[in-house]
């Protein structure tokens, strides 16, 4: 009865949840299977397991002191202040930049963001801008380019800026009897 229980839950989710934990338990077993009876396969993939980790630690580095210094020296009441002070295609710039460098889970952001509408009297096009312009991850940078290379990574992150940019001009012009501000691009 309790593996009945157990594929319940794993497959239809009801009940207690064991699906993490049955999915890790059926993948270590796998994994174990497959050492037991091919154990050179196995001494291959360990090799190939070292060989990836060495050539990412750089990598692992970087992102850490990336993150370690965004967390240190922006702040969200600071971008605050810097977005009440700017109008124009400055706010625009600053609106990229700002979503590029923004940290943490967006959910966090979404007062912040309702205050400057607010407050600062942003358009809604700033707003998608930069909610926009947060998939440019900084810190996982040097992954993109470790996995795909330098033209990638620079071709994908241009492309996300100028589509961020093109995004927060349509909004801007959709929504433009609802904002309650007056301010053009």
């Amino acid at each position: 009865m309790a593996f009945v229980k157990a594929l319940r839950s794993l497959f239809l989710g009801e009940e207690e949840d064991y699906r993490p934990i049955t999915i890790f338990a059926i993948t270590f077993i796998a994994y174990l299977v497959i050492i037991l009876i091919f154990p050179s396969i196995q001494s291959k993939a360990m090799a190939n397991l070292w060989k990836i980790l060495y050539n990412l630690i750089p990598a692992f580095v970087l992102v850490y002191i990336l993150m370690l210094l965004i967390d240190l020296f922006v702040e969200p009441k600071s971008l605050a202040a810097k977005f009440k002070a700017m109008r124009g295609w400055k706010l625009w710039l600053f609106s990229v930049i700002a979503g590029i460098i923004s940290t943490g889970p967006i959910y966090m952001w979404y007062p912040l963001l309702a205050r400057l509408k607010k407050e600062a009297e942003l358009n809604y096009g700033y707003i998608a801008t930069f909610l926009y312009a947060r998939a440019v991850k900084i810190p996982l940078l040097p992954f993109l380019i470790a996995y795909f290379g330098w033209n990638y990574a620079i071709a994908i992150t241009i492309t996300i800026i100028i589509l961020s940019l093109i995004e927060g001009v349509i909004i801007d012009m959709l929504m433009e009897g609802k904002n309650d501000s007056s301010n053009s691009v």
